[in-house]
């Protein structure tokens, strides 16, 4: 598939919250000043970032040449922002992409903006300050046949084709850095990312989804509970919008146990959806190996996600994505999303 993973900020509490995340996507995060506020056109939250220093990044779980994110992006008035696209391997900038507050143009640079090479130079205004931007940018390393798009609002405003791109040993990358110029606050929202697969379905995703915007949805009520509460009904034990430890839990000990929850709808402005992806934070309390797989039960019938072995000392967020209706094996449709009940299951 190609739509790997995307993350709202819609049920993190603190910065720690998003550096405990499993899989696919992980955060680092050794920032000062970052919070959570109200999200893009008042949908759940946004990531706030008040500090210039380059501690904050995500990590993908893939070392690829080709891959592209997309995520909303509001730079306050005063300040630009810098994204690396890191390989890990070496630890080096492969492509360096500046939104420069100056001038509101953007800049590609080989390697990092203080030492690289300077590949292109777009036109000025090309973005705004002080309101939210889509941005999406999509590197290829390559040594000789490499490529640069980014895209703002759906619009290309630079694009660099038939170049050097590789300025490292390895022709990929797999860490994205997000850093402020001329230090102040950008908020950061509505993040996707997709690598040049042929994804399934109608949408394949293997090309710039455009303008996107994650829908985080929150338990209700009880459709089906086997775990034990910790002091309110089940459903009310896993439904607070920002992660609160132990101070709501279900807990078993017992294999096969399943809890499944009713959800909020989605907004009846939704038409087109990439696919659905289920978070749960979890932990054990004893010496004993557990593990647990998540549950999106669609018609009647139960499809779970990958086992995961649960640590023992602080909680970790484990994510599952399903591009398509396992039910149907058709795209997700809003009246699919809204009929499902989905929840966790005790493996061992």
């Amino acid at each position: 598939m190609a739509l790997k993973v995307f993350d709202g900020f819609d049920h993190y509490a603190a910065d720690t919250d998003m550096s405990s995340r499993s899989g696919f996507l992980q955060w680092s995060n050794a920032l000062a000043g970052t919070s959570f506020v109200t999200g893009r056109n008042g949908f759940g939250l946004a990531l706030s970032l008040a500090n210039a220093g380059t501690g904050f990044s995500a990590t993908f779980g893939q070392r690829v040449a080709s891959a592209f994110v997309g995520f909303a992006l509001n730079i306050a008035t005063g300040v630009g922002a810098i994204f690396n696209f890191v390989d890990s391997l070496s630890g080096n900038a492969q492509i360096t992409v500046v939104f420069n507050y100056l001038n509101f143009s953007v800049k590609i640079y080989r390697g990092t903006s203080l030492s690289g090479t300077l590949l292109y130079t777009s036109a000025n205004n090309v973005w705004a300050s002080g309101v939210y931007n889509y941005i999406e940018i999509w590197p290829v390393i390559n040594g000789s046949t490499g490529s640069v798009t980014v895209n703002v609002n759906g619009q290309t405003i630079a694009s660099v084709t038939g170049a050097n791109t590789q300025a490292t040993a390895n022709a990929s990358w797999d860490v994205l850095t997000f850093t402020s110029q001329n230090a102040g606050t950008f908020l950061l929202d509505d993040l996707y990312y997709a690598d040049t697969t042929t994804g399934a379905g109608t949408y394949p995703c293997d090309s710039f989804l455009g303008d996107s915007r994650v829908d985080t949805l929150f338990a209700t009520g009880n459709d089906s509970v086997q775990w034990t509460p910790l002091a309110n009904a089940n459903w009310q034990e896993v439904a607070s919008v920002q992660f609160d430890g132990d101070a709501a839990y279900n807990y078993t000990t017992t294999p096969t146990d399943q809890d499944t929850y009713t959800f909020g709808a989605l907004a009846g402005t939704i038409s087109l959806i990439y696919g659905l992806q289920i978070t749960t934070a979890q932990r054990k309390d004893d010496s004993s190996a557990r593990s647990t797989k998540s549950v999106a039960k669609v018609g009647g019938t139960s499809y779970f996600g990958a086992t995961n072995s649960l640590p023992n000392t602080t909680y970790t967020y484990f994510t599952d994505l399903w591009i398509l209706n396992p039910n149907t094996t058709a795209n997700w449709t809003s009246s699919d999303v809204n009929g499902a009940t989905y929840g966790i299951n005790c493996v061992a």
